[in-house]
């Protein structure tokens, strides 16, 4: 049988460990947060490191090469949840994951304020406003 006394402090102590059960979710979840932001930061640079590779590939004229640097970037970048570099954005064909280089493999027009982006591997075309 419980004692009066006995019965508060066990719940004080129950009480105790789930604020301390608390504490302790909150703090994985802040930690959590920090790491991904340091592996955000290193995807980042790997992928910028396998576009400027893909780059040098495709100006070599090698571009299935070019391409599996590409397909890796974004692979790193969809699994890691972080976007393509903007200056190597408008130089990649989404759908065949070529790199593109004006005059090779990709056809570059404008029209009516929009850069118009034509991949010639696939034949998609890429449309980008400008002012």
């Amino acid at each position: 049988m419980f004692v009066f006394g006995m019965k508060n402090l066990s719940n004080y102590r129950l009480k105790k460990f789930k604020l301390q059960r608390l504490v302790d979710i909150c703090m994985r979840k802040s930690m959590w947060r920090v790491k991904r932001k340091k592996w955000a930061e290193i995807a980042r640079e790997r992928m910028l490191i396998l576009l400027s590779l893909a780059h040098d590939e495709a100006l070599s004229h090698n571009f299935e090469r070019a391409r599996r640097y590409v397909f890796l970037a974004r692979k790193i970048g969809m699994k890691y949840n972080v976007s393509l570099p903007r200056k190597f954005k408008r130089n990649v064909c989404k759908k065949c994951c070529s790199f593109l280089i004006p005059g090779y493999n990709a056809v570059y027009r404008l029209k009516r304020k929009k850069i118009t982006i034509l991949c010639k591997n696939c034949g998609r075309r890429m449309r980008v406003p400008y002012k």
